[in-house]
């Protein structure tokens, strides 16, 4: 097994906040997803070689790297900034969700590891950052989706399921959500987000909401036992893995 390449000293996650570094994000994306995995990804135009949807125009989107080179990058969406879509909507079925508001609900899609990478901590960098984006927006809910084949991966990071798989263009999807103030439930399932939590104190009214709401919401500790720096890269090559077996892209139903 080829040796892990070591991360450049001095790394910051980016916010790519001007046209230009918004392009540069874009092209990496359709670098990944499209040259190298044949996926087919919603925004992709092969003309310009890029994968850019609307939620990109007030998404938040992080990056890491520098000016020659992009390692990786996640989109975070805050539906008080960026309006959730009606199929979106659906999707998460957030009408069960209605006792909050926007500003207490967040998404996170639009993941994206270059090769070389893979076998570095970088995709635990850009979530852990994302992580941290949304405890100090004071961000209850964080909404995502997987694979019925990666189930147990997103539930070892934190999300839980709530509602039944969806079907897309992609395959069939798991509708998943973090309750980011339950520290406790981090502890349980030995999250590796847990430590980006800082200090943070477990708010258990949500919790008990959430329970009260969602009964039959499963909890698994099945990948406990799998220490940080395996978790970290058997989740990305998961997110890499052939879209025509195991569908990588977190969408279309959490892009759009």
């Amino acid at each position: 097994m080829p040796t892990a390449p070591t991360l450049p000293k001095n790394l910051s996650v980016h916010v790519a906040q001007d046209d230009a570094s918004r392009m540069r994000v874009f092209r990496f994306r359709h670098s990944v997803l499209v040259d190298e995995l044949h996926g087919n990804p919603p925004g992709r135009d092969d003309t310009a070689k890029m994968v850019r949807e609307d939620a990109d125009q007030t998404a938040t989107i992080l990056y890491l790297g520098s000016e020659n080179e992009i390692m990786g990058t996640v989109r975070l969406s805050y539906a008080l900034v960026t309006p959730i879509p009606t199929d979106l909507y659906n999707t998460y079925q957030l009408n069960l969700f209605d006792e909050y508001n926007d500003g207490d609900i967040s998404i996170t899609s639009a993941w994206a590891i270059a090769m070389r990478w893979r076998r570095t901590p970088t995709l635990a960098i850009l979530l852990g950052a994302a992580f941290k984006m949304c405890l100090e927006r004071n961000i209850l809910f964080d909404f995502s989706n997987c694979a019925p084949a990666q189930l147990n991966l997103f539930q070892r990071l934190g999300y839980r399921r709530y509602a039944p798989n969806v079907s897309d263009e992609s395959g069939l999807r798991v509708p998943l959500v973090m309750l980011l103030n339950d520290t406790r439930h981090l502890k349980l399932v030995k999250s590796p987000l847990l430590r980006f939590a800082g200090k943070s104190e477990s708010d258990s009214s949500t919790a008990m909401w959430f329970a009260r709401r969602f009964p039959e919401s499963t909890r698994s500790t099945e990948l406990a036992v799998m220490n940080e720096d395996e978790f970290w890269v058997y989740l990305t090559r998961q997110l890499h893995e052939d879209p025509a077996t195991t569908p990588f892209w977190a969408g279309p139903a959490t892009t759009r």
